[in-house]
C-alpha cells in the first residue's frame, strides 16, 4: 500500500465517523501528525503524479483544511481551500507552530485571518452575502446587516454566523482535482471517497442551511448520493460568462427541515450578479415550502 493509499483510507476512515461539530477536533489533530510525517509530503506528490497537475492546479504540502469558521448556521462547501503565495505563507507559519494554533485558527477563522494576515480574505467577505439565507431568526442575522466589510467579519465571528468545508483538503491556486470525484481509472477512485465522505460528514454535522458551491458537489448529493430526497430544481439567471446555474433545494430531514441543503451545479461564489439574484429566489422560506417560483 502506498503512502497516498493509507493517507486517503485513514481520511476517509476518519470523515465517517465524523457526527457532530465536536468530532472534528479527532481529525485535525490526525492530520496534525500526518503533515509532520515524510509520508505527507510523498502523498502529496504522488497526487500531483498521477492526476498530472501542473502550474496553479498542483498541490501545496501546506496543512491541510477541512473546516473554516463555525459550521452550525451557514455551511459553504467548495471544491478545495485556495493557496497563494504571500498570504498562506503567513498562515502555514501561525498554523505549524503547534497543534492549538493550527485548531484555533480553523475555529476562529474570522477572527484571526484579519490579524494574522493584516487583511479580510476576498473570497469570504463575498461567501458572506449568503447569510442572509440563513432563517431572519437565528441569532445573529440582524447583526449582521452592517454597512462595513470590518463590521460584518466581526458579526460572522462574534455569532458563529458561517463556516466552510472543503471536499479536498489539499491547497492549490485553482481546483484541479474535482473533476476526478468520478474516477475513469481506478487509481483515482480515492478522490470520489473523500468527496463523499465530505459531504456526508457536513450533512451529519447538520448545520441550518449547507450551502454545496461546487459542481462537483452538486453532482454527488444530487443525482448519485440522495436522488431519492425530494428535490426542487430551478435555473438561475446566467451571468455574461456562464450558463444559467441549476439550483435545487431540499430539506434533508422533512421534521426538522436541518439541514437545507441548496446545491449549486457551478462555482458561482465570486460571480456577485448570480449571488445576488439566488438569495432573492431563497430567502422566503414560504416560498420555498410550497414549491412556488
Amino acid at each position: 500500500m502506498t503512502d497516498l493509499d493509507r493517507f486517503a483510507n485513514e481520511y476517509t476512515d476518519r470523515l465517517n465517523k465524523i457526527t457532530s461539530y465536536a468530532d472534528v477536533d479527532s481529525v485535525y489533530r490526525w492530520l496534525w501528525v500526518q503533515h509532520k510525517k515524510k509520508n505527507y509530503r510523498n502523498a502529496i506528490e504522488a497526487i500531483n503524479k498521477e492526476c498530472r497537475l501542473e502550474a496553479e492546479g498542483r498541490l501545496k504540502c501546506d496543512l491541510p483544511t477541512l473546516s473554516s469558521g463555525c459550521p452550525e448556521k451557514l455551511l459553504i462547501v467548495a471544491a478545495n481551500p485556495g493557496w497563494s503565495k504571500k498570504n498562506n505563507r503567513k498562515e502555514n507559519a501561525y498554523c505549524t507552530k503547534s497543534l492549538r494554533n493550527y485548531l484555533r485558527f480553523r475555529k476562529k477563522f474570522f477572527k484571526l485571518y484579519p490579524e494574522i494576515l493584516g487583511k479580510r480574505n476576498g473570497w469570504w467577505s463575498h461567501a458572506m452575502s449568503y447569510i442572509q439565507l440563513l432563517p431572519k431568526d437565528v441569532d445573529g442575522v440582524k447583526e449582521f446587516n452592517s454597512p462595513t466589510s470590518g463590521e460584518r467579519w466581526e458579526a460572522a465571528n462574534k455569532y458563529q454566523l458561517i463556516g466552510g468545508w472543503e471536499l479536498i483538503p489539499f491547497h492549490s491556486r485553482t481546483d484541479g482535482l474535482t473533476k476526478f470525484v468520478f474516477p475513469e481509472k481506478l487509481e483515482h477512485l480515492w478522490i470520489g471517497r473523500c468527496a463523499t465522505a465530505a459531504i456526508e460528514a457536513a450533512v451529519r454535522i447538520n448545520p441550518r442551511v449547507l450551502l454545496i458551491a461546487s459542481k462537483a458537489g452538486w453532482r454527488l448529493v444530487r443525482l448519485q448520493l440522495h436522488p431519492q430526497w425530494p428535490w426542487q430544481d430551478r435555473n438561475s439567471r446566467p451571468s455574461r460568462r456562464r450558463c444559467a446555474p441549476t439550483i435545487s433545494y431540499c430539506p434533508a430531514d422533512a421534521l426538522t427541515r436541518r439541514p437545507e441543503i441548496i446545491a449549486i451545479d457551478q462555482q458561482i461564489v465570486l460571480q456577485r450578479n448570480i449571488c445576488s439574484s439566488f438569495s432573492r429566489m431563497w430567502t422566503d422560506r414560504s416560498v420555498i415550502e410550497q414549491g412556488g417560483s
